[in-house]
């Protein structure tokens, strides 16, 4: 299957080695966006393949990071008023 997204690989290692926490959200939704847009093409289909399998690990992994981030500085995650 051809991924939409073909650069979330390079997107998700930026957002995961990624130190500077202020740098760190946008990477991280950046990576989070490309990642979904691809597990799309898999949304109609049962086929289980390695692809589908890594895409959904590496989201798993960075929504990890996320929520301890958004625990360690709730503020970074609130809407702008």
């Amino acid at each position: 299957m051809e991924l939409v997204n073909k650069n979330w690989e390079a997107l998700y290692r930026s957002a995961m080695l990624e130190h500077d926490r202020t740098e760190f959200l946008p990477k991280a939704v950046a990576a989070e966006q490309a990642i979904t847009e691809n597990l799309h093409q898999f949304a109609a289909s049962t086929d289980e393949s390695e692809e589908k399998r890594v895409l959904t690990e590496a989201l798993t992994n960075l929504r990890v990071l996320l929520l301890q981030e958004a625990a360690i500085d709730p503020a970074a995650f609130a809407p702008p008023r």
